[in-house]
């Protein structure tokens, strides 16, 4: 983008004016930004019905693989990342150049890359010690897994499935579906913060487990926050990544750890910890939207 006048066009008395600034509501590309806040926000909840419909349709095809032994379930999640990726991802795929500019399919900006790589840990961080405080102050936290969940992880590979699962597949759909297809009409409609508010909230509620909907609201919202700073999709989805990887390895080298049983002590402790991560999320989120807008 060029930043003053061109030649022939210099004025002692006219100085060249500032460059633009990035607004704060993008507009969408096709004039929406001129419609009534009426209309706006009812294309908004059509867009949000549209992408929850999705998201649930997906499930049944990736949830297959319970049907599945091991290596033909492990086969088939990387067979559904790929079809996935190239209905809503790849260009000359089943989506549409549109549908991939409300997705925020679009790299991450180099500049940022570094401060993304840093609030990976701090998501995870914040995440495990949210957990642990609300378990020591005796709030019931995420319910057990479904038994068919469980019963094919106890299976010889069926743990390694699992793993892609939970650390590859669902952050990449969930991402797509949520920070995508739901926030980016919200932010047309709403603006970003009550659309990355209200995102964050669809997301706790979607996964139908009231005990886990305080960490999820708070993560999500987090997300939301890097999927707008970035303007990239794929930010979400690594930090997604990071919050599930960091969640699965502590219960791995920890796995009888309860946080029930930490009394006031873990709960002090938990509740430092997650401001701590708060204020580093904020800190580095900050640099984060500066980084990506240059």
């Amino acid at each position: 983008m060029r930043s003053g006048a061109g030649p022939g066009t210099f004025r002692a008395s006219s100085p060249p004016p500032p460059p633009p600034s990035r607004p704060l509501i993008d507009r969408a590309p096709n004039g929406s930004g001129h419609r009534s806040p009426l209309r706006r926000a009812a294309g908004a909840v059509k867009d949000v019905v549209v992408a929850l419909v999705l998201w649930v349709l997906w499930q049944a095809p990736v949830y297959a693989f319970l049907e599945m032994p091991p290596r033909l379930g492990l086969l088939w999640l990387a067979a559904m990342a790929g079809f996935f990726l190239w209905c809503h991802a790849a260009r000359g795929g089943w989506g549409t150049a549109r549908g991939r500019a409300t997705g925020r399919v679009r790299p991450v900006p180099a500049r940022a890359r570094p401060l993304l790589a840093a609030l990976a840990p701090v998501m995870s961080a914040g995440a495990l010690s949210m957990w642990m405080l609300l378990g020591a102050l005796g709030a019931a936290t995420e319910g057990p897994l479904p038994r068919q969940i469980v019963e094919y992880g106890e299976r010889p590979g069926g743990a390694l499935v699992l793993v892609v699962l939970i650390v590859g597949l669902a952050p990449l759909i969930e991402e797509l579906a949520f920070r995508g297809w739901m926030q980016r009409p919200l932010e047309r409609a709403l603006g970003p913060a009550p659309a990355i508010a209200l995102t964050a909230l669809l997301f706790a509620i979607a996964h139908l487990q009231p005990g886990g909907i305080p960490i999820r609201l708070a993560g999500g919202a987090a997300l939301g926050y890097a999927v707008w700073a970035t303007r990239s999709i794929w930010s979400g989805v690594a930090l997604h990544v990071a919050w599930n990887a960091g969640v699965l390895l502590f219960g791995f080298f920890l796995p009888a750890f309860d946080p029930a049983k930490g009394g006031w002590m873990l709960a002090v402790g938990a509740a430092a910890a997650f401001l701590a991560s708060a204020a580093a999320f904020v800190v580095l989120g900050q640099r984060l939207r500066r980084a990506a807008a240059r």
